[in-house]
């Protein structure tokens, strides 16, 4: 499918759903299955913070509503819900894996979203694998070509804004949506794409941080669900006038978006945290725990520490 008669994001859509033409190799499978044991773990851990706690609260209701599993537990709910409910424990105890260009955190919602329709529908491994992959790529690729450091800057949070993208992707390969769906369910996803950054002004009212990577799993399988439907958005959600790249990239770079890197899938640009914080701050507790390493300090002993970081 050509670019220039179709446009960008019809082109990413088409490239996306015909990973799964041929069989994933061992690398790429040896990542994935890393991706998701990380996701699990970070997924129970955070559904036993207070947040995680809450909304299993809010999900018990909808216990029933279908057969995607509600993790850390035993209920079954619809496949949105449970993965905006796993999602969110995942994203929330802050040490979910890292894309470093979109400066995302694509695990939480791609993979949530991508475990729940294929539970419930009782899919392959294989057709998860192929999911999972699509996801990250089309995460990878629409944050490039945004440019997602400066839409910080701009007071989005890219895990927000951009991974409901990847989610839909991978809804798409599991629900079997045809190229122009996918590209229609972006259209959705603009929509309700979004994440204000003012959670990190204010010292209150920042459990809404933890939902982001909820939203984007919910949105991203609501869009697929309703694209396959014929429910459909725009399709050049991504390049388009008013479209994401517009809307919310500077010296941004459009043609990314069908430019794979060189350096192979986006899978494989992923880093893992070993610190449940923000990853823009692993570097200064790389180098406090450096210059402390050959001497121990008595905390009494300490009146106060400083510390500096990106703002």
């Amino acid at each position: 499918m050509s670019v220039a008669e179709n446009g960008r994001s019809l082109a990413l859509a088409e490239e996306l759903l015909a990973v799964g033409d041929a069989p994933l190799g061992e690398r790429d499978l040896k990542q994935i299955r890393n991706l998701v044991l990380d996701h699990l773990g970070c997924c129970y851990a955070g559904s036993l913070l207070a947040w995680g706690r809450r909304m299993h609260e809010w999900a018990a209701p909808h216990a029933g509503s279908g057969n995607a599993p509600l993790l850390a537990s035993q209920t079954r709910l619809a496949p949105g819900l449970a993965a905006f409910v796993n999602a969110t424990a995942a994203h929330g105890l802050e040490l979910d894996d890292t894309h470093d260009e979109s400066v995302s955190h694509p695990g939480a919602a791609v993979i949530a979203s991508s475990l729940a329709l294929a539970a419930h529908h009782g899919l392959s491994g294989e057709r998860l694998a192929t999911a999972i992959h699509a996801g990250y790529e089309a995460v990878g690729r629409v944050g490039a070509a945004t440019n997602a450091a400066e839409t910080i800057e701009l007071g989005f949070h890219p895990t927000s804004l951009f991974v409901g993208f990847g989610a839909a992707a991978a809804a798409a390969v599991l629900l079997n949506l045809s190229p122009r769906e996918l590209a229609r369910g972006w259209g959705l996803v603009l929509s309700m794409a979004g994440g204000s950054m003012q959670f990190s002004q204010e010292p209150e009212g920042t459990t809404v941080k933890r939902l982001h990577g909820g939203y984007a799993a919910l949105h991203g399988v609501m869009a697929a669900e309703h694209a396959g439907l014929g429910i459909a958005g725009p399709e050049q959600a991504l390049e388009g006038r008013y479209g994401l790249i517009h809307n919310f990239g500077a010296e941004s770079d459009p043609e990314r978006l069908n430019r794979p890197h060189p350096d192979g899938p986006e899978i494989h640009r992923i880093s893992y945290k070993p610190y449940p914080c923000c990853r823009l701050f692993h570097s200064t507790l790389d180098a406090l725990a450096e210059v402390t390493d050959d001497f121990s300090l008595d905390p009494q002993e300490i009146e106060s520490i400083v510390v500096g970081g990106p703002d």
